[in-house]
């Protein structure tokens, strides 16, 4: 767990209290804005399919935006240390959210089927596939993927998003992925993880409607 690690900055109590204490101030406000905002949610849920999804998933990406911040530091003023604090803090939110979301949306599914974008646009499907794809259980991962993978035959789900779920999942179970969507962090570098068919995923990528590895990992940053 991301929480266990601050117990390996910060071996003093008293300095994790002191620290703590400087950072609420950041931490309330951004988690004040994320409850103000759930808070819109009606009791009963009774919301077109695709403005629940919407609703559901904001919160914990508006969380997920905050976390992934390279700038926190420089933006709030807080020491690196404290960055991984707030950090740590944030990263509880959004499990406690990921959940939730879990919850949610199998309720969702059992009502009206995984969505489909002819029904309910392309942003719902988007909306439970982060649902799905945010999870940090691969088996339920690998249910909602045999899901998917009946839209995606159908064209209601498309396959640039079933791609970076199916490598999760494939990479988990097997140890390689198909479409080359996930990397690895080795010595401070980020390199493709062991592929399926090294020689064939740029036209693997390509039917998927994703451009070409090389053009992938040029948009990551240059560290890890």
């Amino acid at each position: 767990m991301y929480a266990d690690r601050i117990y390996d900055i910060y071996p003093s109590w008293a300095e994790l209290q002191s620290d703590n204490s400087v950072i609420n101030l950041y931490f309330k406000g951004y988690m004040d804005a994320v409850e103000g905002l759930e808070a819109t949610f009606p009791a009963d849920r009774k919301l077109k399919t695709d403005s629940y999804l919407d609703r559901l998933v904001a919160p914990e990406q508006i969380l997920r935006n905050l976390f992934g911040k390279g700038d926190l530091s420089a933006e709030t003023g807080l020491t690196p240390k404290q960055v991984k604090l707030i950090r740590t803090k944030l990263f509880l939110e959004i499990d406690k959210r990921d959940a939730k979301n879990r919850t949610e949306l199998d309720d969702l599914i059992k009502r009206v089927g995984f969505p489909k974008q002819s029904e309910f646009g392309f942003d719902a499907v988007k909306n439970a596939f982060l649902v799905v794809q945010h999870s940090s259980d691969i088996e339920y991962q690998y249910k909602k993927l045999l899901d998917i993978e009946k839209n995606v035959k159908i064209g209601e789900f498309p396959e640039r998003l079933y791609a970076l779920l199916f490598d999760r999942v494939q990479l988990a179970l097997t140890g390689k992925q198909r479409y080359g969507t996930q990397f690895l962090c080795r010595a401070g570098k980020y390199v493709v993880a062991p592929l399926e068919s090294p020689g064939t995923v740029d036209e693997i990528r390509s039917k998927a409607g994703l451009g070409s590895l090389s053009q992938y990992a040029a948009q990551l940053p240059p560290g890890c």
